[in-house]
């Protein structure tokens, strides 16, 4: 149930009366802030409608958002977060208060961006931790200095953060530092500048930070109630999302195991062609086209037809996918998942390059030979001239000595085994002999032949 604005107002406004009263203040020295961050613009309306007229806002984007939602030109809106220089435009245009210069160039650029006078507060940094934005005590006095010269700003007073403490009335030492910085400027009576306004103190210790003179107090959490920042919306938002997928998957497993012991088939399962036995089974999980499909062979037959593999004695993977009963999704899965993977080996696996074919020794004793001949003449050659005459003679002989031993081989090679050319010319001279004598003795035939007529007749 959401905290009702109305009632928080009452209690915020009871402790200011208190707090003015202890301090011997009138309460309408103090103006309280709505701090509006993180804050629904339809929780900012019920706030209006129960008398708030100051808001304060941290972020640009969210503040331009929400002011052009409310519509309501009356109001004030005090900028309290920290503004950076390029952003300094935007802010002119939005807001009527800038609480956070903290820096001579900051205060600078918004009297160059304004175009109507707006009220400024400087930062100061109280704590002196280097995590916090604003300026030093020193650098607050050096920034108010230049203030009078900056004719579009009209400096208001101070403002400062104090560390987060258990106890509100820890937070007084920093409350006390902040007055007494402002005793210190009003002190150096800077012409046409004083310090008027303190902002100071929030929902925790605004009571205190009165009793101290703050004359505005920020207040958020103790109006609208404890509010989520930006980020932690969206991570309860995906934690809410997960939660809800973890859901709807436990939903769905509880469904497919219910319908696999019935015998339905699972809802993720694609169709295969039906069969007896559990090879179908095993097609039909790792299939991946519909039952209309032609049939295929399976990658194991594929590694059965590769000579390759078997010659150069690569060991391949030959196990199927082990036969086992599939229940549900999950098992068609694994099996799915197996019977890709020995595709997948199966197309990658290259073929491996062919034995070289077994040469007979007869060849390969003459080519040792002939490789045994020919590196002996190269060395010979290459060998350097000896020292002494008598080597150089001695290694002469044995070269001439291995030459003509060569030259008498191949001879009687040649003279062994006649070659074609030979055996042709050998008979083309037969051919010529024989026709020679065919001619000497042809003529004697023909006498013969006459002087046996002319005894005939």
């Amino acid at each position: 149930m959401a905290v009702s604005v109305a009632e928080n107002l009452i209690e915020v406004r009871k402790r200011l009366k208190r707090a003015a009263r202890k301090a011997g203040r009138d309460v309408s020295e103090i103006t309280l802030i709505a701090v509006t961050k993180n804050v629904e613009a339809k929780r900012v309306k019920e706030g209006i409608k129960e008398g708030l007229r100051v808001f304060g806002e941290n972020y640009i984007q969210e503040a331009r958002e929400k002011i052009k939602k409310i519509g309501d030109k009356k109001k004030q809106w005090h900028f309290i977060g920290h503004l950076q220089k390029n952003k300094a435009r935007f802010a002119v245009e939005l807001f009527s208060c800038i609480h956070s210069i903290d820096t001579p160039g900051l205060a600078r650029e918004l009297n160059r961006r304004t175009t109507r006078p707006i009220d400024v507060l400087i930062q100061v940094n109280i704590t002196g931790e280097k995590t916090k934005h604003g300026a030093t005590p020193d650098e607050a006095v050096e920034i108010a200095r230049l203030m009078p010269g900056l004719k579009n700003l009209n400096f208001r007073g101070l403002m400062a953060i104090p560390p987060v403490v258990e106890s509100p009335e820890r937070s007084r030492p920093y409350f006390i530092t902040i007055r007494r910085l402002a005793e210190r400027i009003n002190r150096e009576r800077i012409p046409g500048l004083t310090v008027h306004d303190l902002s100071m103190g929030m929902s925790s210790d605004f009571d205190i930070a009165i009793e101290e003179g703050a004359t505005m107090v920020r207040v958020g959490t103790a109006i609208f109630g404890e509010r989520e920042s930006a980020e932690k919306k969206t991570t309860k938002k995906t934690v809410l999302t997960k939660g809800e997928q973890i859901k709807a998957a436990t939903e769905a497993k509880s469904t497919r195991t219910v319908k696999a012991r019935t015998g339905d088939k699972p809802k993720k399962a694609k169709k295969a062609p039906s069969a007896a036995g559990t090879k179908t089974s095993e097609k039909s999980d790792g299939a991946k086209k519909s039952s209309a499909a032609p049939k295929k062979k399976p990658a194991t037959a594929k590694k059965k037809t590769t000579p390759a593999v078997k010659k150069s004695g690569v060991k391949a993977s030959k196990k199927t996918a082990p036969k086992a009963k599939v229940t549900g999704a999950k098992g068609a899965k694994s099996t799915a998942v197996k019977k890709s993977a020995a595709k997948k080996t199966t197309v990658k696996r290259k073929p491996a390059a062919a034995a070289p074919k077994k040469k007979s020794p007869k060849t390969a004793k003459a080519k040792t030979a002939k490789a045994v001949k020919t590196s002996v003449l190269k060395k010979t050659k290459k060998t350097t001239a000896p020292k002494s005459g008598v080597k150089k003679k001695t290694t002469e002989k044995k070269t001439a000595a291995k030459v003509t031993k060569k030259t008498a081989k191949v001879s009687a090679a040649a003279l062994k085994k006649p070659s074609k050319t030979t055996k042709t010319a050998a008979a083309k001279a037969a051919k010529k002999q024989v026709a020679k004598k065919t001619t000497k003795t042809a003529p004697k035939k023909t006498k013969k032949s006459a002087a046996s007529k002319k005894k005939a007749v």
